[in-house]
């Protein structure tokens, strides 16, 4: 009697090679497809919260430069940027800028207007225009993820979808 020794074929290993592959493809597309969505969502919640800053110091009313009284801030959402900059009568003041991951950017460019002391929110800085909302979109660079940023002139406060 022949005594054969047990091992795997070569059929047998090369089906699990194959296995394992089709797996790993299969874990790497779903791990870049949340990365993605992380970093959209992160993108998001960063301009959000610059939203909120701009807000937060219209109602502050802090002073330009420690010295003059601020007439408005400009948020302006443009390209791949956030900025907020304080006006005053004579002179101006750069209070933050984001700058977005190189996949990210606005469809269009928006600028809000915040008035001290009360957070009152106009769409120019001579309160001319009627609207009462603006919207702005953030898209990543193949258009597949966005998000609509969605002003409302009472209350200064941002519906984002």
């Amino acid at each position: 009697m022949k005594l054969r020794a047990k091992a795997f074929t070569l059929i047998e290993l090369l089906m699990v090679i194959v296995l394992v592959a089709v797996l790993s493809v299969l874990l790497v597309t779903s791990f870049v497809s949340l990365s993605s969505n992380a970093r959209f969502n992160n993108a998001k919640t960063q301009i959000v919260s610059m939203i909120e800053k701009a807000r937060s110091l219209s109602l502050s009313n802090i002073l330009i430069n420690d010295t003059e009284p601020t007439d408005y801030y400009k948020l302006t959402l443009t390209g791949g940027t956030v900025t907020i900059d304080a006006y005053g009568s004579t002179s101006n003041e750069s209070i933050a800028t984001l700058s977005l991951d190189t996949d990210f950017s606005f469809t269009s460019t928006l600028d809000v207007y915040y008035f001290p002391p009360y957070g009152d929110v106009c769409f120019d800085a001579s309160c001319t225009d009627p609207s009462t909302t603006a919207a702005v979109v953030l898209s990543n660079a193949d258009s597949t993820k966005t998000a609509t940023f969605t002003f409302d002139v009472n209350g200064g406060y941002v519906n984002v979808n």
